[in-house]
Parts: structure tokens; C-alpha cells; sequence
């Protein structure tokens, strides 16, 4: 699917609702347009159990991860998402 054309959206998608899903876009490793395109049409409609399943998965991860440290300093780098954070003692730095 297109993006609607500016002249055809309703007038509450604004410049701060265009951000807004950009910044949800970047944040879910999707290509950054501003718009409710078709990816992020499917990323907004994961059901809610789905997202539960993985959120409890990705903690059990973490979690894992955090005790195999020791020191309890690491780098956690989200390769879809092409980010890199730095964590000490649980605390981004």
C-alpha cells in the first residue's frame, strides 16, 4: 500500500502525528517515512497476546544475558533496529 498524498489525509494527521510515527517507525527497525505504510500497518496490528509472548521472551534474554556478565556492564546491540546501548548495573549509559 501508498502512503495517502497529504491532500487526501484527514486534517488531524499533523506535522507532530507524522513525527509521532516516525519515531515509532525508527524505534520498531522500519524505514523512517512519516507515514502508515503497509509495514508499519502490520507492525501496529501485532495482536496484543503476540506482543506480550515476545516482550516476556526478550526479558527472559536480557535477564540471561545480565547474569552471565558478572560485572554486570555490557553492550546490547539490536541489529534490526541498528542500535547500540551501553548498560551498567541495569542502567543505560
Amino acid at each position: 500500500g501508498q502512503p495517502i498524498p497529504a491532500e487526501t489525509a484527514p486534517s488531524r494527521f499533523d506535522a507532530a502525528l507524522q513525527h509521532a510515527v516516525g519515531r515509532y517507525q525508527l524505534s520498531n527497525g522500519l524505514a523512517v517515512t512519516g507515514f502508515v505504510d503497509q509495514p508499519t500497518r502490520r507492525a501496529l496490528n501485532v495482536p496484543v497476546s503476540t506482543r506480550l509472548r515476545q516482550l516476556r521472551e526478550n526479558l527472559a534474554r536480557l535477564e540471561k544475558l545480565a547474569a552471565q556478565t558478572g560485572s554486570g556492564r555490557y553492550v546490547l546491540v539490536n541489529v534490526p533496529a541498528f542500535t547500540l546501548q551501553g548498560v551498567d548495573q541495569g542502567q543505560l549509559m
